[in-house]
């Protein structure tokens, strides 16, 4: 336990360092709440969070090593640096977090916080949206959630007598996600040593193509920018959930998750195909989901922290919820640290875009910069990302403050 960096926190620091700000941002929206009125409680809860998780307050040292460490402020931070009452909005859902975006890319890595809530005024109502923003180095989205209703929390928190966290457990202190000798020397080839290669051999040791390939982009990735679009359900919107639940034990699918990776799926390949005949693309759709695995019982906290595994798949997509899928997940985490360093022959002068570092500082940059450039410049042709319910604990009438929509969006890396 200790202040240093888990490996996916680092992994996401080089994200950021490669130019790929990894952001998590929440929306919601609230009706006959104006926004002063939500100002006060979330000022003063996110006072409390503060005060029991300095962390929330820290910045990234010694970010240009493969072992930087969270720095904590030495002086209290100013509330009204991370929550802001912004001006009256009549912008959507979409545009709040492209505004959002806006400011989290210009999160201070040394310093932090790596996080902000912007409540905006919707214009001629009495209505608002409130918005949480912050950084994937900083926490995972299963963290950010459980931030959030804290954030949201009515009546408002009292943690004066509560302890500090002062530390985080890293995930590969608690669960094994050491990869396998065969995984790990696979991972090796197909994705570090395979850049080193003469072009003419690279067919050879690099992994299967999946859709899209570089041919069929218009443009790198590099150079895209990231679209949002709400997802709308009409009037049966509060029924999805349960009506996905039900669906998922009548058909033995194991979990909502799985339910929703599929529906993707099928769109996407019905989008692919080459005849009208609902024809497989000639490529394959390899696709990943994000998995949970903070867990209270092994130290991890409800906040803070990066306490996640990628799953992919190509065959039955209930796999990730049994136990073997489960730690097949892990084993690929556990390869983050396996990119190695290549020593400068002196120490460069790096220059700084932003959170972009030049040239790469370690070799989780190096990887991340040759993946970008490569024929296979996605991780995968789809990632799904499901948070799960967010859940209020208290009575209906005070918990809810008129809560009417809740949006999540992910900064997409390649």
């Amino acid at each position: 336990m200790g202040l240093y960096l888990g490996q996916q926190e680092r992994f996401e620091l080089a994200e950021a360092q490669c130019g790929f700000v990894p952001l998590v941002m929440l929306a919601c929206s609230f009706q006959s709440r104006s926004a002063a009125a939500m100002h006060a409680p979330i000022s003063q809860n996110a006072s409390q969070l503060l005060k029991s998780y300095p962390l929330l307050a820290a910045g990234a040292a010694d970010r240009l090593t493969r072992k930087p460490r969270w720095q904590l402020r030495d002086a209290t931070l100013d509330i009204s640096s991370v929550v802001h009452l912004e001006a009256s909005s009549d912008m959507t859902p979409e545009g709040i977090m492209n505004e959002e975006e806006g400011k989290g890319v210009l999160f201070d890595l040394d310093r932090g916080p790596l996080w902000r809530v912007g409540i905006y005024s919707a214009t001629g109502s009495g209505s608002c949206f409130v918005a949480l923003t912050l950084s994937h180095v900083l926490m995972d989205g299963s963290g950010a959630l459980e931030f959030l209703r804290l954030l949201l929390r009515k009546p408002t928190l009292n943690l004066d007598g509560e302890r500090a966290v002062m530390s985080l457990l890293q995930a590969e202190e608690t669960m094994n996600m050491r990869p396998t000798i065969i995984e790990a020397a696979s991972a090796i080839e197909q994705e570090i040593l395979v850049n080193f290669l003469p072009q003419s051999l690279q067919g050879l040791v690099r992994k299967a193509p999946f859709w899209p390939t570089v041919d069929m982009l218009v443009k790198s990735p590099v150079k895209c920018k990231s679209q949002r679009y709400k997802l709308h359900f009409g009037s049966s919107r509060r029924l999805i959930v349960s009506g996905l639940k039900n669906f998922g034990k009548m058909s033995s699918a194991g979990s909502i998750q799985s339910l929703i990776h599929t529906a993707c799926l099928v769109a996407l390949l019905s989008a692919t195909a080459e005849t009208e005949c609902c024809g497989l693309p000639s490529v394959i759709i390899n696709t990943e989901t994000p998995i949970a695995l903070r867990n209270a019982e092994l130290g991890h906290p409800p906040l803070l922290g990066n306490y996640t595994a990628l799953a992919e798949f190509s065959a039955t997509f209930n796999e990730h919820k049994s136990p073997n899928g489960k730690e097949a997940a892990k084993r690929p985490s556990g390869m983050l640290g396996l990119s190695p360093d290549l020593p400068y022959i002196s120490t460069p002068s790096f220059v700084f875009e932003g959170s972009k570092v030049t040239p790469c500082p370690t070799g989780f940059e190096t990887f991340l910069t040759h993946q970008g450039g490569s024929s296979l410049p996605y991780r995968g042709s789809l990632a799904v990302s499901n948070l799960g319910l967010l859940e209020l604990n208290e009575l209906p009438e005070v918990a809810d403050h008129h809560l009417q929509d809740l949006w999540f969006a992910q900064l997409p890396m390649p």
